[in-house]
């Protein structure tokens, strides 16, 4: 009977556990021009997933070493003007992580990560339009 109280406690915990962002948020050391237009994309993405005036989020900070970059800050403005509220700490709130970085050549990937298990990942030009004929990735 212990033991079968005992998986059950495990169980409710396991349940309990929020799943986080793998790592940091990552930004390259010079992002594309078109920043602000990839952020604006990326609020976009987020409002059409989640309820904006009822959605708390926490942005992950860029790793160690890097300063705050254009990005979160295009990202973060957006979310705020969007309605979104953006939590000091994760607590309840939506934990978001972000990668930015250069493909090849005037080629940009985002990728955020999501403390609900989604996923979202699209390529852009340095210009921060979308790229033709690369889809939108999603992961629920």
């Amino acid at each position: 009977m212990r033991r079968i109280a005992f998986v059950f406690l495990l169980l409710c915990l396991a349940a309990c556990v929020r799943r986080m962002p793998s790592g940091p948020s990552w930004c390259a050391a010079e992002p594309p021009a078109g920043t602000a237009a990839i952020a604006e994309d990326a609020v976009a993405l987020l409002a059409a997933t989640y309820p904006p005036g009822h959605t708390s989020i926490h942005l992950e900070p860029a790793q160690a070493g890097q300063d705050e970059n254009a990005f979160a800050a295009a990202l973060e403005s957006g979310l705020r003007a969007k309605g979104f509220r953006i939590a000091a700490a994760p607590g309840k709130a939506l934990t978001l992580a972000y990668t930015l970085d250069a493909l090849e050549e005037n080629v940009w990937y985002l990728r955020l990560r999501l403390s609900d298990g989604k996923t979202f990942a699209r390529t852009y030009s340095s210009g921060g339009e979308p790229e033709a004929g690369r889809s939108l990735g999603v992961r629920p």
